[in-house]
């Protein structure tokens, strides 16, 4: 992790397998702790944080030190992966137990994406990237009473629509 701003910090990961510990990883690298066994208690809480609640991230970022009043942009890489991940087995006719974990934890993982972009005490940012051909897939995600992933994915594109110019261009 390195400091994208004076007043912020990014953050990588991708979902491609176990997407549940790799932000649990994640969230305990934000932490500079010099102690292996402060370290390895910090990343049991922040697991137990991301399992109980979808306010997982905000719960575990509240209890890191050095963040108070910065801003966070979490990036998701290839959340297409996510998919790939949930889907696995899901072709077979009777899917084993580590076919639904792996699909549940999908669910939950997009949940506390979710849940942290609408912190209300942290600005939490979440970007994903993932090839175009995947968004139709965020409608799996998707609570239609709340917007969920369609306003996530459809809000950026709305927002990047070049204005309108009362004059043609120049070309």
């Amino acid at each position: 992790m390195k400091p994208a701003a004076a007043t912020g910090f990014g953050a990588r990961c991708g979902p491609a397998t176990q997407p549940l510990q790799r932000l649990t990883e994640l969230l305990a690298s934000l932490s500079n702790d010099d102690d292996p066994i402060v370290a390895s208690g910090r990343r049991e809480r922040i697991a137990a944080q991301l399992q109980r609640s979808s306010f997982g991230i905000s719960e575990a970022l509240g209890d890191t030190t050095g963040l108070t009043g910065k801003s966070l942009v979490l990036v998701v890489d290839q959340f297409e992966e996510l998919f790939r991940y949930a889907a696995a087995g899901s072709a077979r006719a009777n899917p084993t137990a580590a076919d639904v974990r792996a699909r549940d934890e999908a669910t939950q993982f997009v949940q506390l994406l979710l849940e942290a972009s609408r912190a209300p005490l942290l600005t939490i940012n979440v970007m994903l990237t993932m090839r175009s051909d995947f968004i139709g897939d965020c409608a799996r995600f998707s609570r239609p009473s709340r917007g969920g992933m369609r306003g996530a994915v459809s809000r950026p594109f709305a927002d990047a629509r070049p204005a309108r110019r009362s004059h043609p261009v120049a070309r």
